[in-house]
Formats: C-alpha cells, structure tokens, sequence
C-alpha cells in the first residue's frame, strides 16, 4: 500500500511527461510534413495544372487547326493528324491525373472527347478529298456555332483548384 502511495505521483508525472513530449514531437512531425508538402507537392501540382492547361489550350479547336493545318493535304489527312496530336498529347500528360482532382480529370477528359467528336463528326459532313482549309473552316463554325466552349469551361476549373492552393 505504502508503495502504491509512493510510485503513483512519479507514475503520473511520468504519463503526464509522455504525453506532452508526444503532442509536442506530432506538431513537430506535422509541420515538418506540411513544409515538405509545401516544398515538393504543391510545385508538383502547380506544374501539373499549368501542363493540363496547356493540353486544352492545344487541343482547342481554333488552335489545334491553326498549328496542323499547313502540314495537311486533304481533309482525311488533317482529320488524322488532329486526333493523332490529341491523342499524343494527352498519352504525354496521363501521369498529371495524380495532381489534378479526380473531377477535373474526368472534366478534362470529356473536354478532350468533345473535340474528337466535333473534329469526326466535321468531317464525316465532307468528302475525304476536300481540302484541309474546307475542313478547318468547317469545324471552326460548328464550334462558333455550337458555342462549344468545353475546354475554356475545364481550364477554369483548373484556374480554380490551383488557386485553392494558396
């Protein structure tokens, strides 16, 4: 009994100095992580936005046009080499996924969709003979047109979530 009486105080203070060296060396450990993730994975991420808004910037219909056009002979041809540069560019950038939210990915991937489709469906309204210029005017109407905006839509949500950052 008298030991019980005599080993508690120093069994308390004990716990009591456990306990507070543990919550001090967490905080440590936690802003340590938080200045390592500002270091490393917040440069990562904003890198990882600027890329996928570059990739919808190309694969932008009036841009994609102006960039292929001139190396195209038909419509077929400049039809292949839009969709070959879509799809080499996002094949380039499938590893940002991991930096962007699962949303935005998926977004960004519908984005990408729509221009396919529109570059497709374009050109199936056209002899594949026709020349490349014919095809270029024709999808840049139907997108004015249409007012299919989807990668302008998308490299707003990218804005947005690499603001969230800071």
């Amino acid at each position: 009994n008298m030991n019980l009486e005599y080993i508690l105080p120093f069994a308390l203070l004990a716990a009591l100095t456990f306990f507070v060296s543990y919550n001090l060396f967490n905080k440590r450990l936690n802003r340590q992580e938080k200045r390592v993730n500002n270091q490393i994975v917040i440069p990562l991420r904003l890198q990882a936005y600027e890329r996928m808004t570059l990739f919808l910037e190309r694969i932008t219909p009036n841009n994609l046009v102006l960039r292929l056009m001139p190396m195209a002979q038909n419509s077929l041809e400049f039809q292949h080499s839009m969709l070959q540069e879509i799809r080499e560019e996002f094949n380039h950038n499938l590893a940002q996924q991991i930096y962007v939210s699962p949303q935005v990915w998926e977004d960004i991937k519908i984005a990408m969709n729509q221009v396919v489709a529109t570059i497709n469906i374009t050109a199936t309204e056209l002899d594949p003979n026709s020349s490349s210029i014919e095809l270029s005017k024709k999808i840049l109407e139907k997108v004015m047109t249409e007012n299919n905006h989807a990668t302008s839509h998308v490299i707003a949500k990218l804005k947005e979530e690499a603001q969230a950052l800071f």
